[in-house]
């Protein structure tokens, strides 16, 4: 072969090396298609996270929107700091993207973060969000947003002279009036609206010492009677405060810590948790401080009034003919009386126990009937106030 078919040779060689490089597309990341990478269709990601506020007050609700995400996949939320790793962060909540990669998603944050944290910060706490689809792996990193809790003037003191404490609650939290039940005056508080059946609402009760104790409440709240001995409370200090604690729920139900106080011939129980989480907030629970109490007075006698002599009156003249004496309509007996306004008690009695996601048995009721029929007239105030008369 001479030199010149050598070097025709040699040039038919490198344009073909040429063409083959120029049809081998580069490789591309974040290829992803159905959960598996797919050579014939490729995709890059760039996700973001936006917040529509970027600081705010305790339990503050926000939006989240979420662009440049791989469509049609699984979006979790996790929750941290700026110095947890991810491995630490817990899932706070997750969403799904579009077929365009983004997803928007409404949070309740926490009331206080970290979660087992043993004191409220004085300033702020920052919140680090970051979102991942964990379907795609490394194909996608993820995207990270900050929130900044602030702690200042967050706060405001429940006060009840007559029980005779004080409580923080979040500034932003509400508190129902007043109600009387078996168990205590209740009132509900926790993030609005304060709608019964709720099981984000905390729950605070007081009532009469001599009639009620810690574990009668507690019974009472997680059977309605009847499993007393299945009841374990612990001596505990709320602040400066000796208390007992024990957790009501279970069975589907979310266990609750509740706390018992004993103060000036009162029981003073309530639970403490985060609306978003349902996670005791002990930081606040620890503001509890008991004050001074109304003195219980007790039911004033009935004066006793001076019994008129009685006069000589003359007798009327009898009527030559009999006159027919009228019969007399049966007059209605306490019995009666007391099953007539059991209506109202038993809603009053359901409505409790509903509240505390407990379920009354009818043997319950009946004891409870038993026990305060003598109220039934301060139960039928309760059942106008609940406006059920329609039902």
């Amino acid at each position: 072969m001479n030199h010149r078919t050598q070097f025709l040779t040699l040039l038919l060689f490198v344009a073909l090396l040429l063409v083959a490089c120029e049809t081998t597309p580069p490789p591309t990341t974040g290829s992803f298609s159905g959960g598996e990478a797919d050579t014939a269709e490729t995709a890059s990601w760039i996700p973001r996270l936006n917040l529509s506020t970027a600081s705010g007050t305790p339990g503050a609700t926000i939006t989240l929107v979420g662009t440049g995400f791989p469509p049609d996949q699984l979006v979790l939320m996790r929750l941290g700091t700026p110095d947890d790793l991810m491995s630490e962060m817990p899932v706070f909540a997750q969403a799904t993207s579009d077929g365009l990669g983004v997803f928007d998603l409404t949070l309740t944050l926490p009331t206080l973060w970290p979660l087992d944290t043993t004191a409220v910060s004085s300033t702020q706490q920052t919140l680090l969000l970051r979102a991942e689809t964990p379907a795609v792996g490394n194909s996608a990193s993820p995207a990270e947003a900050s929130f900044v809790i602030n702690y200042q003037d967050a706060f405001e003191i429940l006060q009840d002279d007559t029980a005779g404490f004080t409580l923080n609650l979040p500034a932003t939290w509400q508190v129902s009036p007043a109600q009387i039940t078996p168990l205590g005056n209740l009132r509900f508080f926790g993030t609005p609206p304060l709608e019964p059946g709720n099981p984000r609402m905390n729950l605070l009760l007081v009532a009469d010492l001599e009639q009620l104790d810690a574990l009668g409440a507690a019974e009472q709240l997680q059977c309605g009677g009847g499993c007393a001995a299945d009841i374990a409370l612990t001596a505990v200090e709320i602040g400066n405060t000796p208390a007992q604690q024990t957790v009501i729920g279970g069975d589907g139900l979310p266990a609750l810590t509740w706390y018992f106080v004993e103060h000036a011939g009162r029981l003073i129980y309530f639970t403490y948790n985060d609306p978003a989480t349902l996670t005791t907030l002990r930081p606040l629970v620890n503001s509890f401080t008991l004050a001074q109490a109304v003195a219980l007075q007790p039911d004033p006698a009935p004066e006793p009034t001076a019994t008129p002599e009685p006069t000589a009156t003359p007798a009327p003249e009898v009527a030559a003919e009999a006159t027919e004496v009228p019969e007399l309509e049966p007059t209605v007996s306490v019995v009666e009386r007391a099953e007539r306004d059991e209506g109202p008690l038993e809603t009053t009695v359901n409505f409790l126990l509903d509240m505390s996601r407990q379920e009354v048995t009818s043997a319950t009721l009946d004891r409870l009937a038993a026990e305060l029929r003598p109220e039934a007239e301060t139960f039928t105030a309760v059942y106008s106030l609940l406006d059920l008369d329609d039902e």
